[in-house]
């Protein structure tokens, strides 16, 4: 699903690649930054809270998939990821 922010669509982690490679994530984050007012916080907040919830959304579906896929009992999350607690 795609993520909006004051009517601009945000970057998304493509779905339907098994990997959970975020390459190229950081610079469509910069360009989708160019011409948004985050000189203001609650707009630099909104657009960061936009851009956890595409990242979540995508490590969610690809790991509901493989879960699925695969049969997996346990999972394991390490790492800082698993520090999000919004994930």
């Amino acid at each position: 699903r795609g993520i909006n922010y004051e009517g601009k669509p945000l970057p998304k982690v493509a779905r339907e690649i098994q990997s959970f490679s975020f390459s190229g994530l950081k610079t469509a984050i910069s360009l989708a930054a160019r011409g948004l007012p985050l000189q203001e916080e609650e707009s630099l907040l909104g657009f960061c809270r936009g851009i956890e919830e595409s990242i979540v959304d995508a490590l969610r579906y690809k790991t509901e998939k493989m879960v699925r896929q695969t049969g997996c009992k346990v999972l394991g999350v390490g790492g800082g990821v698993s520090a999000n607690q919004y994930l």
